[in-house]
């Protein structure tokens, strides 16, 4: 049986037993608990709506009552009061800050429809008007609400019908000096409220806005349906009876609109005569009418269908949930036995991207690993099978290259000995001799790299092994002005090694270095200890900030007589990692053009053969032992000081 039919057959049966038991009841529940909340939900909106409907009409109460603290404007009225000011300005000249003040907020704030200062006389000084037609400037000492505003200071009038469909609503500050000079004359579009009754829709409301006289002025529906409804309503007796009852009670009640029921309820919005001594007008309460469809309100009559509906869906989903979790635990394992035998085959092209946070991402993220292990002792192989083959190839063509020069070398000493020392023809000879010598030390290289190192192996410090190799690269480094920086880690264990051989690696690498510098670089001698497999691993990294080695060129630089500088040799690099090699040591290296190269040698940790106690390093004092560990220096070879 597959892993993912067993996790099914456990699964299943335990989630959806106890599911059969109690899904009645958590429907139920569930159902009526979420209808409460949507019940509660619609409420809140609906208040919410309310309260903002009250802000809004508080704004324009403190706009009105702003701008008649403008001092411009009562810089104005005050002028006209008086008939100029006490610098004896005429009152035409003040009105332009006041007409500009005032047409500023005006263009500001869409939703109000007419902006009027009146002066005392109950004549209108300056208007702005958003309504086609508007009347002109007028006399409005005979209007109720200037007479109004002398008593009270501020005035909220009820709703007007201004134009067909074009509802607004008027308010008026009294503007003072050490007497009364004026009033602010503000008309509020109504289609104000409107932008907060929209949201209501989402959740199947549809809402109005009314006053006590009946006056739809606001609103926002579904359909032309409820605009018909509301035509068939007394609204004018739904505000009385809600007026003249001591408690607002807020009841639904059904009503039929053609193909559709709806439930009918009215709150009360807003009363806005609050002025002790003033008669009540008719329009001066608000109310706000909220429709919403019938079956939103009522239980679902259906309950077995419903029930086994959702009893059903329930069932597939968990068993599809037990069939996706299945498929998430299954799934990342066929893909990772799927990549081990592709591993098994030789693909190195191995993608095996599992995200599942548990054991699983840690097998893959092994095999992964493991992946880039083989490929790495692939190229290791490969390479080394490359070396071998080279180097017996190298050490056929030297042999016969040194038998030949042998023959060579003897008639040169056969010339050498019949040749005078004044004979003009000597000049030849020792350029002759001269490039033979360097042909041979060319071919004592080439014996070092095909023949496999003998190590005197011993225990070795590798941070007294840097320290006195520096030295002799120190010329190269004060003629390049480089700055050489050392950190040796303390503490650092010892290795087994060739000191001689060793340091030959190290003084290689520190030249290539210095050679690829310009003036002014730097080089860094770095020492570290990691634990490896077997035991702990010493580090020597040696970086520069030099011009670097090309990507193409990185894959061959330890093949012998491939160089990247003129004049080399192109042996060094292949010596060292002979060497390196021997010891069962790895050479690594990284660079990126005109940003500098790093080496990284890795050398096993040396452990005492018998007993626990560590081996002297040989030469070393004790001071010498303390101070080297954990040393950090930093020698400029342009200015010759250590800081």
């Amino acid at each position: 049986m597959k892993l993912r039919t067993k996790i099914l057959s456990y699964t299943l049966p335990l989630i959806l037993i106890p599911f059969l038991l109690t899904a009645p009841a958590v429907y139920y529940f569930v159902i009526r608990a979420n209808q409460i909340r949507i019940q509660e939900e619609k409420q809140q909106s609906l208040n919410e709506t309310l309260v903002r409907v009250r802000q809004e009409i508080d704004v324009a109460r403190k706009d009105v009552e702003l701008l008649a603290k403008v001092p411009a404007v009562a810089s104005y009225l005050q002028n006209l009061s008086t008939g100029g000011d006490k610098d004896g300005l005429d009152p035409a000249n003040q009105e332009t800050p006041a007409r500009t003040a005032l047409e500023l907020f005006f263009e500001q704030n869409p939703y109000y429809l007419e902006l009027s200062l009146v002066d005392r006389n109950g004549r209108e000084r300056i208007k702005f008007s958003k309504i086609p037609n508007a009347q002109d400037l007028r006399r409005l000492s005979g209007e109720d609400y200037f007479r109004r505003t002398l008593i009270s200071g501020s005035v909220q009038t009820p709703v007007r019908e201004i134009q067909p469909g074009k509802f607004a609503t008027l308010f008026t500050h009294r503007v003072d000096g050490d007497e009364f000079l004026g009033m602010i004359v503000l008309r509020l579009n109504t289609k104000v409220f409107e932008r907060f009754m929209r949201p209501l829709l989402k959740r199947d409301l549809g809402t109005f806005l009314f006053d006590d006289r009946g006056l739809v002025f606001a609103s926002a529906f579904f359909s032309e349906e409820e605009k018909i409804l509301i035509g068939g309503l007394k609204l004018e007796k739904e505000a009385s009876d809600l007026l003249e009852s001591s408690v607002f009670e807020i009841g639904q009640r059904r009503i039929s609109g053609g193909e559709k029921d709806f439930l009918f309820s009215v709150l009360p919005s807003e009363s806005f005569f609050k002025y002790a001594g003033i008669q009540k007008q008719a329009g001066e309460n608000w109310f706000l009418g909220v429709f919403q469809p019938g079956e939103g309100a009522s239980i679902p009559a259906g309950f077995q269908a419903v029930f086994f509906s959702i009893l059903i869906l329930t069932v597939g989903a968990v068993w599809w949930g037990a069939v996706k979790a299945s498929r998430y635990i299954t799934i990342p394992l066929e893909k990772v036995s799927a990549a081990t035998a592709r591993i098994g085959r030789g693909e190195a092209d191995l993608e095996l991207d599992i995200r599942t946070g548990d054991e699983v991402e840690d097998l893959a993220g092994a095999v992964r690993r493991m992946n880039r292990e083989l490929q790495s002792y692939q190229k290791q192989l490969v390479q080394t099978a490359k070396l071998a083959a080279m180097g017996e190839m190298t050490s056929e063509i030297s042999h016969e290259i040194q038998n030949r020069i042998s023959g060579i070398s003897l008639w040169l000493q056969h010339l050498d000995s019949e040749i005078e020392r004044d004979d003009p023809r000597r000049e030849y000879l020792d350029e002759m001799k001269q490039g033979l010598s360097g042909f041979m030390e060319m071919l004592a290289d080439l014996k070092q790299y095909y023949r496999r190192p003998v190590l005197d192996l011993k225990p070795l410090d590798l941070n007294r092994l840097a320290e006195e190799t520096i030295p002799f690269a120190g010329e190269l480094l004060e003629r390049k002005k480089a700055v050489l920086k050392t950190d040796f880690e303390r503490e650092l264990p010892l290795i087994s090694g060739d000191e001689e051989k060793l340091k030959s690696v190290i003084l290689n690498l520190l030249l290539n270095a210095a050679e690829s510098l310009t003036e002014n670089g730097s080089v860094e001698i770095q020492t570290r200890s990691a634990p490896g497999e077997k035991g702990r691993t010493v580090l020597l990294r040696i970086a520069d900030n030099g011009s670097g080695i090309a990507e193409e060129d990185l894959a061959r630089i330890f093949y012998p007589f491939f160089s990247t500088k003129s004049g080399g040799s192109g042996l060094g690099l292949a010596i060292s990692s002979n060497i390196v090699a021997a010891h069962q040591g790895r050479i690594e290296v990284s660079s990126e053009l005109g940003k500098g190269t790093a080496f990284t040698i890795s050398l096993m940790s040396w452990e005492p053969e018998s007993g626990p106690e560590k081996t002297e390093r040989a030469g070393d004092s004790e001071k010498e032992k303390v101070d080297r560990r954990g040393k950090t220096e930093i020698k400029s070879y342009g200015e010759n000081f250590t800081s």
